[in-house]
């Protein structure tokens, strides 16, 4: 309190905005911030990765699931073609 006075709603709100804004000026010089356009650019862009990646799938395997019987065989070769796609894209 100032003078011995209670602040108002409005310096309130205003101080609060104001400890906000160091607060994400520091966060950014920290590091700990993106702007949200690169995250999006980013997302987009695994996206459309994982989208041709998992489009492929079955023109590669049409011919090895043809000349199978077993369902559990197809299970687990789509299983293993699914995760390689993943394990592609995630970098691993």
């Amino acid at each position: 309190m100032k003078g011995g006075r209670k602040p108002t709603e409005d310096e309130q709100r205003l101080t609060a905005a104001r400890a906000d804004k160091v607060e994400l000026e520091v966060q950014a010089k920290k590091g700990e911030l993106i702007p949200v356009k690169e995250v999006e650019k980013k997302w987009a862009a695994m996206l459309i990765a994982f989208r041709g990646k998992m489009l492929t799938i079955p023109t590669a395997l049409a011919p090895e699931l043809s000349g199978m019987d077993s369902p559990a065989e197809l299970e687990s070769l789509l299983r293993r073609s699914i995760h390689e796609a993943l394990n592609e894209l995630s970098g691993k």
